[in-house]
C-alpha cells in the first residue's frame, strides 16, 4: 500500500527519527543506504536529525550544501537536479557542534532513472514452467548500466 502523500508537495510524510545525543552521528531515514539510486534530472531532498543548532553539511559529487539543525534537531537540504552517472559516488552527511564533528557516509551511489516495479497479478511462466532456469539479465546494446529482463507470458487455455 502506498504511503499517504502530502497535498502540498507530493512527498511521503516525514519519517520520525530520534534526535542524536551530543557528538553522535547525524540520523537519516533508512531509505538512504549504500548502493542506492538517486533520481536523475530532479531535485533530490536529503533530510534527517542532528544535535540541535549543529551545522549539517551534505556532500554529493560536486555539490555541497550546509544548513543548521533546528531547535528540534531536524534539518533538510535539496540537492540540485543531478545528471545520470555510470560510476558510483559517495554521499556524506556531517554534523558539527561545539567543536565535535560526526559523519555518516553512504558509498556506491548511482544517479539514474528510478522506477518502482509492481508485481503482476497474472501468473507468468518463464521458459518451461516452475523447473526452468531463472531468467538472466541481458545488457542493453551500448549501455553498460541499464539491464532489462525478458519475460514471456504463456497464454491461458
Amino acid at each position: 500500500m502506498e504511503p499517504p502523500r502530502s497535498e502540498l508537495n507530493n512527498e511521503p510524510p516525514p519519517v520520525r527519527l530520534r534526535r542524536p545525543a551530543p557528538g553522535e552521528r547525524p540520523q537519516v531515514p533508512n531509505i538512504f543506504s549504500d548502493h542506492m539510486v538517486l533520481q536523475a534530472g530532479k531535485p533530490v531532498p536529503i533530510w534527517g536529525t542532528a544535535e540541535a543548532g549543529s551545522s549539517v553539511t551534505v556532500t554529493f559529487g560536486d555539490q555541497k550544501q550546509t544548513v543548521s539543525a533546528g531547535k528540534d534537531g531536524r534539518w533538510r537540504v535539496t540537492l540540485n537536479p543531478l545528471a545520470a552517472s555510470a560510476g558510483p559516488r559517495r554521499l556524506a552527511v556531517a554534523a558539527e557542534a561545539h567543536g565535535r564533528k560526526a559523519e555518516v557516509v553512504f558509498e556506491d551511489i548511482l544517479v539514474g532513472e528510478v522506477c518502482r516495479a509492481e508485481p503482476d497479478s497474472s501468473p507468468i511462466r518463464v521458459g518451461g514452467g516452475p523447473r526452468s532456469k531463472p531468467v538472466q539479465p541481458r545488457r542493453s546494446a551500448g549501455d553498460a548500466v541499464l539491464q532489462s529482463y525478458r519475460r514471456t507470458r504463456r497464454s491461458q487455455p
